[in-house]
């Protein structure tokens, strides 16, 4: 509990901790809000997809094999395109970036791989440009 004395700074601290507070804890809030709104979304879109297909096999008696085979791909796709939607996003990030901010973005990404690789470890050392 925060029980201000009678000095006005230990008021002013306490008033501004407590608006602090507050705006941190509507910033996380508006965060989670807008997580689940998302989520809803493509569980929405997800099953409306779903059950398009669900419909159209059971009206016209499409054979089991079928529609499993029909439900398995819908379910890859739903997953490629998160995917998709990923690296859309990383080509967005990599676009805003200044061409040396990009590449040593890139480098530092990538060099967990490069250092196995015996002909990137001597490039490295024999040219500042691979540093």
């Amino acid at each position: 509990d925060i029980y201000p004395a009678y000095t006005g700074a230990e008021r002013t601290y306490a008033v501004l901790n407590l608006l602090g507070s507050i705006a941190v804890l509507a910033m996380v809030v508006s965060k989670i809000t807008t997580l689940l709104g998302a989520i809803q979304v493509a569980q929405r879109d997800r099953n409306r997809m779903f059950n398009t297909a669900r419909r159209f096999v059971d009206q016209h008696n499409v054979r089991p094999e079928v529609s499993l085979e029909i439900y398995r791909y819908l379910s890859k796709r739903q997953r490629y395109q998160v995917r998709e939607d990923e690296a859309a996003a990383e080509k967005d990030l990599f676009l805003r970036l200044p061409f040396q901010l990009r590449r040593r973005l890139l480098e530092e990404a990538r060099w967990p791989h490069l250092h196995k690789r015996l002909i990137f470890v001597a490039f490295s050392q024999c040219s500042k440009q691979f540093q």
